[in-house]
């Protein structure tokens, strides 16, 4: 992956950084040995994947304001407020302060909260001096962008940048065999038309494959019986720790590693 000047600059962030200790798909290596890669790799993935996207169907992609710096940080940023152990322990996040980490994300992006991390708190400064509004970067990963409706699409729709890489990692890292997805094919027959993101007729096959495999990864993966029963002891063990003991505070933004060393000890 090519980085840009503000890929880079997000990239050496405290709260992109701590993505690379937060495994991508929770527990689900003890169902799959294979399944520990981590966040910011998912990270990076989407948001090379979004400018893919944006240079592929907009116009005059070069031009100013023609919005892949904004694609780009979004898909970089869209993770940054997750617990430890990704979904798993975000209930205890919402028990706590009623908000979810797509609230988290908002906040760390335009300034309104900040993580106690030593150097948090660089991301809105970063993204202005590139040219880029915090709000908009927000907006469109709340799904609440009032922009193109494309630039909407490619961040998260039906098919976008997020699910095309993480099913693809998360293929490749499962080890299940049915996982081949033809992203090149599914870029290459992307376009406009009245402001939306919409496939040629020749994309059919490539795009059912696609929404076919991420069922199967569902039944088969995401939602594997010894996994959901992992999940559950960790989140039980951890709520008696963090919300009925009070022993951790602020416990979302800290690795898998520390609550899982914090929990073994206790």
């Amino acid at each position: 992956i090519r980085l840009s000047p503000l890929q880079e600059d997000l990239l050496k962030t405290v709260e992109v950084q701590r993505l690379s200790f937060i495994h991508q798909l929770g527990t689900t290596f003890q169902s799959y040995p294979g399944a520990h890669c981590m966040r910011l790799s998912h990270a990076l993935g989407v948001s090379s994947l979004a400018g893919r996207i944006g240079r592929a169907v907009i116009p005059d992609p070069s031009g100013e304001g023609a919005g892949i710096d904004l694609l780009e940080a979004a898909g970089m940023l869209h993770d940054i407020g997750h617990t430890p152990w990704s979904h798993t322990l975000e209930p205890l996040f919402l028990e706590l302060s009623g908000i979810d980490h797509m609230d988290l994300v908002e906040g760390l992006i335009c300034g309104s909260a900040r993580m106690g991390i030593p150097g948090s708190g660089r991301i809105p400064g970063i993204l202005e001096s590139h040219g880029v509004d915090p709000v908009d970067v927000a907006s469109l990963i709340r799904s609440g962008y009032r922009g193109p409706r494309y630039m909407q699409q490619i961040i998260f729709g039906e098919v976008d940048a997020d699910m095309l890489d993480y099913l693809q990692r998360d293929f490749h890292f499962t080890g299940v065999a049915y996982g081949h997805i033809e992203v090149d094919r599914i870029i290459s027959t992307m376009a406009l038309a009245e402001g939306e993101l919409v496939f040629q007729d020749k994309a059919l096959d490539a795009v059912r494959d696609f929404l076919l495999a991420r069922l199967q990864m569902y039944s088969s993966v995401y939602l594997h019986k010894k996994t959901r029963i992992v999940d559950q002891m960790l989140l039980r063990a951890a709520r008696r720790s963090i919300v009925e003991l009070g022993e951790i505070e602020c416990f979302h933004e800290q690795t898998d590693d520390e609550i899982l060393s914090f929990l073994v000890k206790g």
